[in-house]
Parts: structure tokens; C-alpha cells; sequence
């Protein structure tokens, strides 16, 4: 992973990160939100359109972690939504089981999101059930991003 590599030499100029994503796959990118959340060199991550669904979830793991500092513009939103999942399954226990794993990452994320940002468990549960589209500026207020280009960059 070429973060490892860089977070590995002995450069400290820092390390910018462009994410423009409507997202993806929660098992396959939850590793590089909690990657990021423990980052240990100078990484910049810049926003320059839309964070959307995991990629939100990614920026997040930035939020508490000093060395990294996250950018947008003013047009840039993120989207925050639980998680979605197509079943086919043989036997109701089968699904039961899809389900009670969904269930638990979806609880995973939420914690995760509540951990990182300015988000509180009453604000993500009122909005659980919602496609949640944030603005730039409220992508500030709830630190999913350190700066606004034009404004605070």
C-alpha cells in the first residue's frame, strides 16, 4: 500500500491524498479509515468534489489524528447513509446471518463516525435511516474536513 511506503521513509514533506468518491465497498475501505486515524507522518487529504458513502467514512479517519489535515472547496459535499445489502440466500437462516453481519458493521461504522468527528450519537441515529448530504460548511461544523479552500486555506 503505498501509504505504508510512504509512511515508512524518511521524507517528513507531507503526503497528499486527493478523495473524490461516491464510495464503495465498507469491507473492503474500513481498513484505510482506521489507517488514517492512526497515521503517523504529515498527510493532506483534499476533497476537491464529493466524499460520499465509505469515502465519508475514510475522511472521517482523519478527524482526530494530528498529522493529517483534510481539505475541500466550497461546493464539495459528503453523503453519510447506513449500509446497503442485496440478499440471495437458500435459507432464511442464511439471510438471518447476512443480516446479523450487516447489522454489526453498520454499528461499526456508526461508532467509528461518533469516534472521529464532531457527530453525536443522537445526531447520526436521527439521521440513520436517511441519505445524509452535508455541506462544505457542515462538513466543518461536524470535522469531516480541517479547511475550506477560499475561506480557511
Amino acid at each position: 500500500m503505498p501509504l505504508r511506503d510512504f509512511e515508512q521513509d524518511n521524507i517528513t514533506t507531507p503526503v497528499t491524498l486527493l478523495l473524490n468518491s461516491p464510495g464503495g465497498s465498507v469491507t473492503d475501505g474500513f481498513f484505510l479509515a482506521q489507517y488514517l486515524a492512526n497515521y503517523s507522518k504529515p498527510l493532506n487529504i483534499i476533497v476537491p468534489g464529493y466524499a460520499a458513502s465509505m469515502a465519508a467514512v475514510i475522511l472521517a479517519g482523519g478527524g482526530k489524528n494530528p498529522n493529517v489535515v483534510r481539505y475541500c472547496y466550497p461546493s464539495t459535499y459528503a453523503l453519510i447513509h447506513d449500509g446497503y445489502v442485496a440478499l440471495s440466500a437458500s435459507e432464511a437462516k442464511t439471510a438471518n446471518d447476512i443480516m446479523a453481519f450487516n447489522n454489526k458493521v453498520d454499528a461499526d461504522v456508526r461508532d467509528f463516525i461518533i469516534n472521529n468527528t464532531n457527530i453525536t450519537a443522537e445526531e447520526f441515529d436521527a439521521q440513520a435511516r436517511h441519505q445524509w448530504f452535508l455541506s462544505a460548511d457542515e462538513m466543518l461544523k461536524y470535522n469531516l474536513i480541517d479547511k475550506i479552500y477560499g475561506r480557511d486555506a
